[in-house]
């Protein structure tokens, strides 16, 4: 009775032996990864809306740079360029250039009929898409001056301060008394599809014709640009969408 009992004894010392061993001889790396993750992980993920104020009932339209090469090459029609600006330095040089261009491309940047109407206090219509893409590679654009168009040539799609576009980019109106969303804030649009309801927008831009409670998204360049601008936009009253803004730091 002993010696069975010593017996299953010294069977149970050579287990934990065994078993201390495997334990020491794991990989450091391991037991480190396993500590770092049950110990490193944070005990809850940070709200993605702190700080952030929203409201209802918001107008969503979308804005794209238009590419010369993508339209018919004729009719053409020639335009006088007199200014030129660089996003490097931030500064424009008086030129003197006359070109032709894509009769269809150039109406998309600037719609004279329809903007003649803007100007004259029609807030129903809108000047066109501000800038487009030539075939000699560089962007085409204006603005509008003592009520007259002013075509200029730079090196990148501006915003109204002369900020290059990017696809977080979105312009509100150009009212600041009716303007519920300040200038440089950050925006998040929950209710758009992917992946616009995923960003942070920012207000670099503002929109001639862009209305109280409307936001307009830049899309990008070209036709897919375009297509996205359709995907995004919400203008009827049983489709408008949630918006969240905050100032930023």
């Amino acid at each position: 009775m002993i010696f069975l009992i010593s017996k299953k004894f010294s069977l149970c010392l050579a287990l934990l032996f065994l078993a201390n061993i495997l334990c020491c001889n794991s990989s450091p790396e391991n037991n480190t990864a396993k500590f770092a993750t049950s110990v490193d992980a944070p005990l809850s993920l940070p709200t993605p809306w702190d700080g952030f104020e929203c409201s209802d009932k918001w107008k969503i339209t979308g804005y794209f740079t238009p590419v010369e090469t993508e339209y018919p090459a004729s009719p053409t029609e020639k335009i006088k360029i007199t200014q030129e600006f660089s996003s490097s330095n931030g500064k424009y040089v008086d030129i003197n250039i006359s070109e032709k261009f894509s009769k269809e491309f150039l109406k998309l940047i600037y719609d004279k009929e329809s903007c003649d109407k803007y100007i004259n206090g029609n807030t129903d219509f809108d000047c066109g898409e501000g800038f487009g893409k030539t075939k000699f590679g560089w962007y085409l654009g204006g603005f509008v001056e003592k009520k007259k168009w002013i075509w200029i040539k730079s090196d990148a799609p501006l915003g109204d301060r002369d900020n290059v576009l990017d696809l977080n980019t979105i312009a509100v109106t150009i009212d600041e008394n009716s303007n519920k969303i300040p200038r440089d804030s950050l925006v998040k649009i929950p209710d758009l599809p992917l992946p616009y309801n995923t960003k942070i927008f920012s207000v670099k831009d503002v929109g001639l014709s862009v209305g109280e409670k409307q936001i307009d998204i830049y899309c990008g360049e070209g036709k897919s640009a375009e297509q996205e601008t359709f995907k995004i936009t919400r203008l009827e009253s049983n489709e408008l969408v949630k918006v969240c803004y905050k100032k930023s730091n």
